[in-house]
């Protein structure tokens, strides 16, 4: 009788909980899907990217507003270069390979194929495509960036990653950035003095001025 009632106490608890998490009747079908794509952002947010690789649905990031064109995978592949045998990372104590992937805990990449680098780059880029819009859409909502803007973000973040770009002059002006008369774009001093701040940040090395220059570029040409 007492192992009944445990059992049951237990089934009672857990409906309990599940009713709690997954509330019924109280999210449409579009709510339904939006939050599925926040909870993914959300998951790659909360997982230690240093322990293990992760393996996203790239389909989850069809409802994005921002993603990389080719032609900005194309930049960032320029910049970075292709590299089959790991090397040595500016940033002290790291090792990339590849597309300037930079090798996680637990990976043991020392030699890969081309085909592994593309394939390890396009991961890279779905998390650049998360970033992008986790950033942004702390900006106006109003705002319409230019595809070469988001494709010089998207290289931004590839190179020094979403925190550091979150620290970033460029990104604490971009957050105070006033809308023109036609309130979709970004006032035009504002968004000079905002993207001056790419091409004058601080670099580990002489390449990165280069490639923040070279942003800079992209991301101002027809905005």
């Amino acid at each position: 009788m007492k192992t009944y009632r445990k059992c049951f106490e237990i089934f009672t608890i857990g409906m309990f909980l599940f009713y709690m998490i997954f509330p019924i009747g109280c999210v449409s079908s579009k709510d339904s899907k939006d939050k599925k794509v926040n909870d993914t952002i959300m998951v790659v947010d909360m997982i230690d990217t240093t322990t293990l690789e992760i393996n996203i649905d790239t389909t989850e990031f069809a409802s994005y507003p921002y993603s990389i064109s080719n032609n900005g995978k194309q930049f960032i592949k320029e910049h970075e270069q292709l590299r089959l045998k790991a090397y040595n990372d500016p940033t002290p104590t790291k090792r990339s390979i590849g597309w300037g992937h930079q090798i996680k805990k637990g990976e043991n990449y020392t030699e890969i194929t081309e085909q592994k680098a593309n394939e390890i780059f396009e991961k890279d880029i779905e998390l650049v495509n998360a970033s992008i819009n986790r950033l942004l859409k702390k900006t106006n909502p109003n705002f319409k960036y230019t595809q070469n803007f988001i494709d010089g973000l998207g290289s931004l973040i590839f190179n020094c990653g979403e925190y550091g770009v979150s620290t970033t002059d460029f990104y604490k002006r971009l957050l105070k950035c006033r809308p023109d008369n036609s309130e979709d774009n970004i006032k035009e001093e504002d968004l000079n003095f905002t993207l001056a701040a790419v091409k004058t940040s601080k670099v580990f090395c002489e390449g990165h001025k280069i490639r923040r220059m070279n942003e800079y570029n992209l991301m101002r040409e027809n905005f």
